[in-house]
């Protein structure tokens, strides 16, 4: 066997039981299986087979007829000692991250007693509140909101744009039901229920209660939020905390993030992973990772931004117990993964997803934040942004944790920013939280990052971060 690259002919190794000789007035056909080694890294290569006589004068009269041939891959899978990262000059220790831990599935907030339904004219002391307009939740109510609340059926909220609209985690164009801004009084709470909703708004300003889910009863049906607004530089398009509290629990996966166990051919569609993403169990706790889902499989060049190797892709099928999955198209670009490094796969889908702009293409957008101030408490885990953030505007990030002081009950962990406007998590002014197995996919401006460089005792862990572009 020889590699023909480029026209040039390199000998490679060959691996084969013995060579396969004819005698002479052979006519059978015979069968032969052989075995040979790519020694050297080759993206773009083809293989040939070499048929040798034992003399010159052998050629004469020959016929030589080869028919069905196949070659199978079987690439070399790492073996690497768990925590050990290894290289010519050094070992570097590099911890595992550790799985996510389950609890039995409990007091969850949709189904608590006394809730009011938001669908009911008793609940508001009058009409229920109809499509585009304010709200503000009654005092001292606690009011369920459900698809059905809003009639159950999908109708268009805007127009899709093919040309331009984004294929990660594309923005809904249809909803349940659209509002402008939803204001939470202190002694009320807004609590979403576990079944499928989309919602278009302006904002929710909190300073009571926004629950979706809790630690112990996480959401597992999709609600998506899609923010809009007719003003540039809305300083109220998104999740406004003021005072108030976050709760945000969609359902984790064990991991969010896994490194490459083999590279990745171009053309490609089974790409094979260092750890299992089948772990969990479905339901409350962490999941494993399901078909229909969004990854990212990270470039591993080193000028992968200028060529946009990174690669989005659905997971059409999980195999090998977890430790491959199956990409609905095949990858345009190879994904290295050595002893010295490896290309990482990272999950971008959650149950939760919040959606603040249609494209990334733009030079300069604006999409919603979610901002926590006046010492409130945001506990977000499991929950997806796709265009939030707006550029260049101070304060206005998609995760946004503002001058909480100690906020020890705060943290934000297996959750993803995708394509964001303007950084992903922001840490101002605020000790003690917990940033912690994240996923974060095209962002503009720095991704986890600490404002003012004065913030003490945070935790920053186990997040991955991709195709970071500076702001211009």
């Amino acid at each position: 066997p020889y590699i023909d690259r480029q026209n040039v002919i390199y000998p490679i190794s060959s691996e084969t039981p013995s060579p396969l000789r004819f005698t002479s007035r052979t006519s059978q056909w015979t069968k032969y299986s052989g075995r040979f080694t790519v020694k050297e890294f080759c993206s773009q290569c083809r293989i040939a087979l070499l048929v040798e006589l034992d003399s010159w004068a052998a050629w004469w009269g020959v016929q030589v007829y080869i028919a069905n041939v196949t070659f199978t891959e079987t690439p070399t899978e790492l073996s690497l000692a768990p925590e050990v990262h290894v290289s010519e000059h050094t070992v570097v220790r590099i911890p595992v991250i550790p799985p996510f831990s389950s609890v039995p599935r409990e007091n969850c907030p949709h189904e608590q007693a006394g809730l009011k339904s938001w669908g009911a004219p008793q609940t508001w002391g009058a009409a229920v509140p109809t499509f585009g307009q304010n709200v503000t939740l009654p005092e001292n109510s606690s009011v369920l909101l459900r698809g059905s609340d809003l009639g159950g059926e999908l109708f268009t909220f805007y127009s899709a744009d093919p040309s331009t609209d984004s294929t990660t985690l594309p923005t809904p164009t249809m909803v349940h039901g659209h509002f402008s801004l939803i204001t939470i009084p202190e002694t009320s709470s807004l609590i979403i229920d576990d079944s499928a909703l989309v919602l278009g708004l302006r904002g929710i300003i909190v300073r009571g209660s926004l629950v979706l889910g809790s630690p112990s009863c996480r959401l597992t049906n999709k609600v998506q939020l899609v923010f809009s607004s007719p003003y540039a530089h809305d300083s109220e398009l998104g999740i406004l905390v003021r005072g108030g509290r976050l709760e945000m629990h969609g359902q984790v996966s064990n991991p969010p993030w896994v490194r490459l166990s083999r590279t990745v051919m171009s053309s490609n569609t089974i790409v094979y992973l260092q750890e299992s993403v089948n772990s969990g169990a479905a339901g409350n706790a962490a999941g494993g990772w399901k078909v229909g889902a969004q990854v990212v499989v990270t470039g591993t060049n080193w000028r992968t931004l200028e060529r946009e190797e990174s690669e989005v892709r659905t997971i059409k099928s999980v195999r090998e117990d977890g430790r491959a999955i199956e990409l609905d198209f095949p990858l345009r670009h190879v994904h290295y993964a050595g002893k010295e490094f490896q290309g990482e796969v990272g999950l971008l889908s959650r149950s939760i997803e919040l959606y603040g702009g249609r494209s990334f293409a733009a030079a300069y957008q604006d999409g919603a934040h979610v901002m926590i101030s006046q010492k409130g408490v945001g506990r977000i885990s499991g929950v997806a942004a796709a265009r939030m953030g707006q550029t260049n505007q101070l304060g206005r990030y998609p995760f946004h944790f503002h001058k909480l002081e100690s906020s020890p009950d705060s943290y934000i962990v297996d959750s993803a920013v995708v394509e964001s406007y303007y950084r992903c998590v922001v840490v101002h002014g605020t000790n003690n939280m917990t940033v912690s197995r994240n996923v974060a996919f095209r962002s503009r401006g720095h991704c986890y990052y600490l404002e003012d460089g004065v913030e003490e005792s945070n935790t920053f862990e186990f997040n991955l971060g991709s195709d970071i572009y500076t702001i211009h």
